[in-house]
């Protein structure tokens, strides 16, 4: 049994006309009256009864044509859906993020795609670097936003550059330094620094530590912090200063002081990455709406 002959017989059984039915079909009538008289030879049982003044549907044509109906339906709706998954526009993304892009890229980006796409489930995720790579190349995430810092690119991985974000200093409010007309790096080297943990959070650690040790001095860390608001907080405290991507410095601002470090220009870059295997339309039209952003 074929779809065609059902599609036939459903002709028949709508115009019950053997010639109406082949207009409609665009086929000749002799065809059309063959593939009738197979099918229900492959059935083994008479869908029409037929005389020589009228074809009409026997009891069991009846059913066959109900349960055809529903049965095509189905079938349509399962290639409409398969469609649209196989151009991006349902399904399940799971995105993973570092979490200080919640305060720069991510809101905007993920908005858009909701906005575009809004049969798209989407899961996200906070992950730490490199847990975030490790994840991806594990396939347990589709795809991840993340905060470079200057550290390890995995092979398997394609990362695409989309944000930069000017490094700040984040001071306690009133810091002698906060009318300062300039400030380098260079400045900061005798000032107690609060830094992320270097468990949680290697990369940015390790950023810093290279960037001051390039302005010639090793910074004096007196606490860590494993979350961005847990880091400002001390900041709030008095307990010393921090470096802080620039889309923080509209956090607690009653309590905190940010200042763009004139020199050297440090910036934190934000990417897209995903598995170079493991590509499809979801992921396209993601990167599409991800295309390098000049300013959020």
């Amino acid at each position: 049994m074929e779809l065609r002959q059902l599609r036939y017989f459903l002709a028949v059984s709508d115009t019950l006309h053997y010639g109406k039915a082949a207009d409609l079909l665009h086929i000749s009538e002799q065809p059309l009256s063959f593939q009738i008289k197979k099918l229900e030879s492959e059935l083994g049982f008479k869908l029409f009864e037929r005389t020589t003044r009228s074809v009409a549907l026997t009891p069991a044509g009846e059913l066959l044509k109900k349960k055809t109906l529903e049965g095509l339906r189905i079938l349509d709706k399962g290639v409409e859906q398969a469609g649209k998954i196989a151009s991006g526009v349902t399904g399940k993304l799971h995105i993973g993020y570092n979490s200080m892009t919640l305060h720069n890229i991510l809101p905007h980006l993920v908005s858009e795609y909701r906005n575009r796409y809004s049969d798209v489930e989407i899961i996200l995720s906070e992950q730490n670097s490199p847990e975030l790579e490790l994840n991806l190349k594990n396939e347990e995430i589709d795809l991840g936003i993340v905060a470079l810092y200057g550290g390890e690119m995995f092979d398997e991985l394609k990362y695409e550059t989309i944000f930069s974000d000017p490094a700040y200093i984040a001071f306690p409010k009133n810091h002698y330094m906060k009318d300062k007309k300039f400030i380098n790096l260079s400045d900061l080297a005798e000032e107690a620094f609060l830094v992320y943990s270097r468990e949680v959070r290697a990369r940015s650690y390790d950023y810093l530590i290279a960037h001051c040790h390039a302005a010639k001095f090793t910074p004096n860390i007196i606490q860590e912090a494993e979350t961005d608001m847990a880091l400002l907080g001390l900041v709030a405290t008095g307990l010393g200063v921090a470096l802080v991507p620039g889309s923080f410095r509209h956090l607690l601002t009653d309590v905190i002081d940010y200042r763009m470090i004139d020199e050297p220009k440090i910036n934190i870059d934000v990417a897209i990455v995903w598995k170079v295997t493991k590509d499809s339309p979801m992921l396209r039209n993601f990167r599409d709406i991800a295309k390098p952003q000049a300013s959020i």
